[in-house]
């Protein structure tokens, strides 16, 4: 018999969990950053960071998004991939960035690009890279409901609101580094505001936590947001990992 640990919450019951001899482990310890004392960004975080910093800049152009992008030659591969995958259907084979952005748009190449970025980040569980996925697609189906909230917008701040377990870094300490709009910085932080809100309801369903919805209206609109982005994960995850 293969034993399973139930609810657990924290990095240190994790590891108590494990000396106890469990193999299975089910809650939310990998949702929060294991913080470790005088740990600092690493170059492959300013640099995950200053993307994102550009992607969220209302004064990015795709001439700025495709400099930053060809400064990474795997993900320049790998959006070129999944681009010309039987995902988007396109007419013919694109062979640039350029191209890529002029098929695409300048938002859904911003969401491919954070999601193929982040996801690339070293020792991060493939539990956290699912658990943030299916929470960033969810934000974006159930923006749909809020008719002042852009869909990228609320990509990108459920993408964010993982970035801390990322990176076992304090969230706020991430975002003094991180010059991202007010709206999304308010979201993130306190979870106020229309995009707050948004967050947290998809954050408490996903916990199963009820009770705490703050618009007990959308939770027909939030199970099948859910249930579509399980769906989207697995197929995502498949063409990141794949290419």
């Amino acid at each position: 018999m293969t034993l399973l640990a139930e609810k657990v919450e924290t990095h240190d019951e994790f590891e108590y969990c494990k000396k106890l001899g469990f193999k299975l482990f089910q809650g939310y310890f990998f949702c929060r950053p294991q913080l470790i004392e005088g740990r600092t960004l690493s170059c492959n975080d300013l640099t995950t960071l200053q993307l994102i910093t550009e992607l969220e800049s209302e004064d990015a152009t795709a001439q700025s998004l495709e400099a930053i992008v060809c400064k990474d030659p795997e993900l320049v591969l790998r959006l070129l991939k999944i681009v010309n995958s039987a995902r988007f259907s396109l007419s013919r084979n694109i062979s640039s960035i350029s191209e890529a952005i002029i098929a695409l748009g300048v938002d859904e190449l911003k969401k491919w690009v954070l999601l193929i970025s982040t996801t690339q980040a070293p020792h991060t569980s493939n539990a956290l890279i699912q658990e943030i996925l299916v929470r960033a697609h969810m934000c974006e189906k159930i923006a749909d409901d809020y008719d002042a909230i852009n869909p990228s917008t609320a990509f990108m701040t459920g993408m964010l609101s993982g970035i801390d377990a990322m990176l076992n870094l304090e969230l706020s300490d991430i975002m003094e580094q991180l010059p991202v709009s007010n709206e999304v910085s308010t979201a993130l932080l306190e979870q106020s505001g229309l995009l707050g809100q948004l967050l947290s309801n998809v954050k408490h369903y996903m916990a199963g936590e009820w009770d705490e919805l703050n618009d007990p209206n959308l939770t027909a609109s939030l199970k099948q947001a859910q249930e579509e982005s399980l769906l989207w994960v697995l197929d995502t995850l498949k063409d990141i990992n794949c290419h």
